[in-house]
């Protein structure tokens, strides 16, 4: 199988979180975390594996037809991507 060349990108993006006081919390604790916290920005940078209209796919290490760890990102929780490099499979 042919080696394919990668773009290496860094994307910035929000993520889902849980509340740290446990299953049940009341209106007013849930209001604090949020004003304290705010939305979970994740930064990750990888190589671009996949690609739709929906998803950017990222992994960590590459190696002939393998990928390792791939993480697929909703695009909708995407905030910045940066192209940063190239790697050309020869």
């Amino acid at each position: 199988m042919a080696q394919r060349n990668y773009d290496i990108e860094r994307i910035e993006w929000v993520d889902s979180s849980s509340f740290p006081n446990g299953p049940w919390i009341t209106e007013e604790e849930m209001d604090r975390t949020i004003t304290e916290h705010g939305a979970l920005k994740c930064v990750s940078i990888g190589f671009v594996v996949r690609e739709n209209e929906d998803i950017i796919v990222i992994s960590s290490s590459t190696a002939e037809s393998m990928v390792m760890e791939p993480m697929a990102i909703p695009k909708v929780a995407i905030t910045k991507r940066e192209k940063v490099g190239l790697i050309v499979r020869g």
